[in-house]
C-alpha cells in the first residue's frame, strides 16, 4: 500500500471536546448554497443536518463514529439509513483514528475550541487575581485543586488540635475539620461522622453495556431492542454537558432508562397475571379460569 492510499491523520486532536458548548455556530448562505442541501431529498437533508449537529458534541468535536447502526441512530433515519447514507455523508472523510471527519464542521470546532481555550485562560488570570496571587502557576495550582504553600501552613495553623481536658473532652469544639463534626445528637463518645457530598462521575467514553445489565434489560423489557438504546445511553450522557452528565450510580441510571422507554409500536404491555392463583380464590372452574386466561 503506497504512503497515498493510506487514511488521512485526524483533522482535530483527541482532546478538542466542546460537550459543554451548547450552540453550533451555522454558515447560513454557505450552507444553503452547499451540493449536499440542494441536490438532497428531504430525507436526505434531515440525515445529513443530524449528523453535523451530533458531530459537533463527538469527542473529537466534528467527527462521526465509524459503526452503521450508529450513523442510523445519530442521523435519526433509522431504518432508512442505507437509502439516505451515500448523500448523507458527503464530504465526510475516514481517518486514521477509525472516525469520519467534516472539513466543515470541523473548522467550526476548532474555532470554538479556541475561544474555550482563551475563557479558560481568562478565568485563570481571575482566580489568581482574586487569591491573590500574580504567579499563573500558583493560579493553576489553586484551580487544579492544590493549596499554594502559604496557604497550606495557614490553615494547618488555624485547625491545630486543641488539648484535652483531664476528662478527655477537647477544648473549643466546634474548631475543628466542618467535613468531621459530629451531629448535636451524637453521642460524646462515638468518632465524629464524616459528612460527604459526592458530586458523581461521568460516564466513560468508551463505555459498553455490562452482560448483567444487558440481561436484566432483556428481561425487563423484552419489547426494546437493548443495543440501540445502550448506544442512545451512551451517545445522551457523553453529550450532556455539566453537572446534568455526573452520576453516583449509572447501573441504577441504565435501568431508569430502560423503564421510562416508550412501547415498541405494536407492543402491549400486559403484567403477568398469576391466573391460576386468582381462579383458585375466585372459586372459578376449569373452564371460567380457561376463559379469563384467554380474554
Amino acid at each position: 500500500m503506497s504512503p497515498s492510499d493510506l487514511p488521512p491523520e485526524p483533522m482535530v486532536e483527541p482532546e478538542v471536546d466542546l460537550r459543554d458548548f451548547a450552540f453550533m455556530p451555522v454558515d447560513v448562505r454557505r450552507l444553503l448554497t452547499s451540493e449536499t442541501w440542494v441536490l438532497g431529498t428531504p430525507s436526505e437533508k434531515v440525515a445529513a443536518l443530524n449528523l453535523w449537529l451530533e458531530a459537533w458534541h463527538q469527542v473529537p468535536a466534528g467527527s462521526l463514529p465509524n459503526n452503521e447502526r450508529m450513523l442510523a441512530h445519530l442521523s435519526q433515519a433509522g431504518a432508512g439509513w442505507k437509502k439516505v447514507a451515500a448523500h448523507a455523508m458527503r464530504g465526510w472523510v475516514l481517518c486514521s483514528d477509525g472516525r469520519w471527519y467534516h472539513a466543515v464542521i470541523v473548522e467550526k470546532a476548532l474555532e470554538g475550541w479556541e475561544r474555550k481555550q482563551k475563557q479558560r485562560d481568562r478565568s485563570r488570570k481571575g482566580n489568581a487575581k482574586r487569591w491573590g496571587s500574580n504567579d499563573s502557576a500558583d493560579a493553576l495550582a489553586i484551580l487544579e485543586g492544590h493549596e499554594d504553600r502559604s496557604f497550606k501552613e495557614s490553615h494547618k495553623e488555624s485547625h491545630k488540635e486543641s488539648p484535652k481536658d483531664p476528662k478527655g473532652q477537647g477544648q473549643g469544639q466546634g474548631q475543628g475539620d466542618l467535613n468531621t463534626r459530629s451531629h448535636s445528637t451524637q453521642g460524646r463518645g462515638d468518632p465524629p461522622k464524616t459528612v460527604r457530598s459526592p458530586t458523581g462521575s461521568r460516564l466513560a467514553p468508551d463505555w459498553t453495556l455490562p452482560e448483567d445489565l444487558k440481561a436484566w434489560a432483556t428481561e425487563a423489557r423484552p419489547d426494546l431492542d437493548i443495543a440501540l438504546q445502550a448506544a442512545r445511553f451512551r451517545d445522551y450522557w457523553a453529550a450532556l454537558p455539566g453537572a446534568k452528565g455526573r452520576k453516583t450510580d449509572w447501573p441504577a441510571t441504565w435501568r431508569n432508562w430502560i423503564r421510562g422507554e416508550r412501547l415498541a409500536p405494536g407492543t402491549y404491555a400486559r403484567p403477568a397475571y398469576d391466573y391460576e392463583a386468582i381462579a383458585r380464590a375466585a372459586g372459578l372452574t376449569d373452564d371460567e379460569e380457561h376463559a379469563h386466561a384467554t380474554d
